[in-house]
């Protein structure tokens, strides 16, 4: 018997909204990345920029808003937890 195994990656489309705080000094800059883990994957480090973003003209992670971001990736199976992290470019 000859067996073949066909892995099949599906690309889903993830949608992702980020709520800023309102309190002081609460909206940044920085470089802002995702990870979505899930049962099987993950989606590794996703940029949250404006080409990801629903509104390309607004400063993004301002103090008070919220931005939504749509992006591709592997099927990862039911979400376990989401990462968020920043970083400062100097």
């Amino acid at each position: 018997m000859l067996f073949t195994f066909v892995y099949y990656n599906k690309e889903i489309n993830y949608k992702v909204t980020v709520k800023t705080s309102e309190e002081f000094s609460s909206g940044t800059d920085a470089n802002v990345s995702l990870n979505i883990f899930g049962s099987s994957a993950s989606t590794g480090n996703i940029l949250l920029d404006k080409n990801k973003s629903a509104n390309k003209k607004t400063d993004l992670f301002e103090k008070g808003s919220m931005n939504e971001f749509s992006f591709e990736a592997n099927d990862i199976g039911k979400v376990i937890k989401i990462q968020l992290e920043s970083q400062i470019v100097i």
